[in-house]
């Protein structure tokens, strides 16, 4: 590979290319792949059949270079809805499942005959806000009038809409304790995170005093936009900040819609508020900094997921300077004076870190993982020793 200039972090920007022979892969349509007819690697497994939507059907690669998988056929289900998901584990029609219902979690940890896996994850829950334009579609007066600007530009306000939220409350009433209150992009342990920066406290007073000194008195109107289906009980965390919000007089209604159809109306920055999530597939903070918080520049690879638009000059700059610093511990210096900088301007409102749940019978173990793959071979067969009461 060659380089207009130095770029020292290009290994760990590569690291989640996929790699395919020029001479399978160059005359390979999308179906083809898709069918596993253009299938290559040397994993523990063979793709034998994809059914999109419904399953993926796998056979043990027994020449595999490593240790063998213990199960020889792998069936992964798409079972999109909560109920029936937890059904195909009670019914031991599923050996386990992933995305486990909080409101299941204690019922599930109580049965010998099921096990339950959790794990604090990369991915973060928060609000992205509309920053950029002068006038947003889904913040008015009270009385549905045009506001003279958009509010969501001023940082007071930013702030104002963070202290308005109790995330303890969150993590503890909605997620039944499946998260971890936060206040940057990236959680502890990963490479950039900033031990200077807490979770802010919950101070509704502050919040109404900090809408006053930026004009708002009276507060102001919003809809708040989420999944339905995308990230733990995300609608119902939608509606619990609505009415957080609407204490300090941000009166605010919620429209929840399947993923597939929020991603492209957020993408078209459709919204002005709108509750997502994101994790850096890297382990490291800077790729997350740079991708939802860096100024929108498809030349320099910044801001493919700043879907409000925000923008700041100096965060931009240290994002470079941290990218094009070959020496790891500067580097690694200045992803955490971005982080922080991006903390103070309150770019997008951090709300936590989402913790993974899985569940299996007792007659499998697993190992979970911090970016939420469910890997087959991450699954094995408990021996009857392992299973002993």
């Amino acid at each position: 590979l060659v380089t207009r200039e130095p770029y020292p972090r290009l290994p760990v920007d590569i690291s989640t290319v996929f790699i395919v022979s020029a001479a399978i892969g160059a005359d390979a349509t999308s179906e083809d792949f898709n069918t596993g007819k253009a299938a290559i690697g040397t994993g523990p497994y063979r793709l034998i059949r994809w059914q999109h939507g419904d399953r993926l059907e796998l056979v043990r690669h027994d020449g595999y270079w490593g240790r063998l998988p213990d199960f020889e056929n792998v069936s992964i289900r798409f079972i999109p809805n909560d109920a029936a998901r937890v059904a195909a584990l009670l019914t031991a029609t599923a050996d386990i499942i992933d995305a486990v219902p909080p409101f299941d979690l204690e019922r599930f940890r109580a049965r010998r005959d099921l096990r339950v896996y959790s794990k604090a994850t990369v991915t973060l829950i928060y609000l992205h806000l509309d920053s950029a334009r002068a006038q947003t579609p889904f913040v008015t007066a009270h009385d549905g009038s045009v506001l003279a600007a958009n509010p969501l530009r001023d940082s007071r306000v930013r702030h104002a809409l963070s202290l308005a939220i109790d995330r303890d409350l969150l993590i503890d009433k909605i997620l039944m304790g499946a998260g971890v209150p936060a206040a940057q992009i990236a959680p502890a342990g990963l490479r950039g995170f900033s031990p200077a920066v807490a979770a802010p406290a919950h101070d509704p007073a502050k919040a109404r005093a900090l809408l006053a000194a930026a004009g708002y008195p009276q507060g102001f109107r919003i809809t708040l936009h989420a999944t339905n289906n995308r990230y733990l009980n995300d609608a119902l965390v939608a509606q619990a900040l609505a009415i957080m919000l609407s204490k300090v007089g941000v009166a605010t209604a919620v429209e929840a819609m399947p993923r597939n159809v929020f991603l492209p109306r957020a993408t078209n920055r459709a919204f002005s508020v709108m509750l997502y999530g994101y994790g850096s597939v890297t382990g490291d903070a800077l790729m997350a900094l740079k991708g939802v918080l860096g100024t929108p520049d498809a030349a320099l690879g910044r801001g493919a997921n700043n879907r409000g638009g925000y923008s700041n000059a100096a965060l931009d700059a240290l994002i470079a300077a941290a990218e094009m610093t070959a020496e790891e511990d500067e580097s690694e210096a200045l992803t955490m004076q971005a982080a922080a900088l991006a903390a103070a301007d309150m770019g997008i409102i951090p709300l936590y870190h989402q913790t993974a749940n899985w569940a299996s019978t007792a007659s499998v173990t697993f190992l979970p993982r911090a970016d939420e793959r469910t890997l087959a071979y991450m699954v094995r067969r408990v021996q009857p020793a392992e299973n002993a009461p």
